[in-house]
Order: structure tokens, then sequence, then C-alpha cells
């Protein structure tokens, strides 16, 4: 992804609102910024259970604290090889909820069975 003077001009208006969603749901603590704890609580409060070391290699990918600028930038630079257009990946989620939520067994299956091994 080409590198732009905005990093919010990489993604739809619509990508930006869902990431701000996100990001309150992971900032716990309400500070503006992501901490190890705040990983833990928010993994946890979702099923999903993590260790502290595990929330801070995660926040060990930017430099300097996790703010929501940072989250964003840290997207695009995941994403820079490419990436699906927003109903694409929506209807690509959509496939596997039910009743509002995704089984994560399931999900993890068919990422194994049928995605692209890297």
């Amino acid at each position: 992804m080409p590198k732009k003077a905005n990093i919010f001009e990489s993604f739809s208006h619509s990508a930006i609102q869902q990431f701000k969603e996100a990001f309150g749901i992971m900032d716990t603590d309400k500070d503006g910024l992501l901490s190890s704890s705040d990983l833990v609580a928010a993994f946890t409060a979702h099923g999903k259970n993590i260790g502290g070391g595990e929330a801070q290699a995660m926040l060990d990918e930017v430099d300097g604290p996790m703010n929501f600028t940072q989250m964003v930038t840290l997207f695009a630079s995941k994403m820079a090889g490419g990436s699906d257009d927003d109903d694409v990946i929506l209807a690509s989620f959509e496939a596997f909820e039910m009743d509002g939520k995704i089984d994560a067994e399931a999900f993890r299956h068919s990422l194994m069975t049928f995605g692209n091994k890297f």
C-alpha cells in the first residue's frame, strides 16, 4: 500500500468507523491508549484468554504507545499486500455469523482447511 500523507485515506469511511468501534471496545480503561491489560480484558470479555506477554507482543508491533492512529497505521502496514473491498470482507464474515456471533472453532477450521497457508 503506498504511503499516504494521511493514513486514514487508505481506508473507507466505513472501515474507519469500524476501527473506531473496535478500538473503543479494546480500550477498556478508556484512556485513549491500548495497554496489555486492555487487550487481556477485551479478549477475555469476548471468550479468548490471552496472557499479558501475548498482549504485549501485539503492542510491540508499533513504536510508542498504541493510540487509534497507531492502530490504523498498523492495520495499513498489515494489509500492504492488498485487500478486498469492504463489502467482500463483510460478506465473508457474515457467512460464518449465526445469531450475531461467529463460532471461533468453525472459523478456525475453515481458515486452516480452505485458506491460503503462508
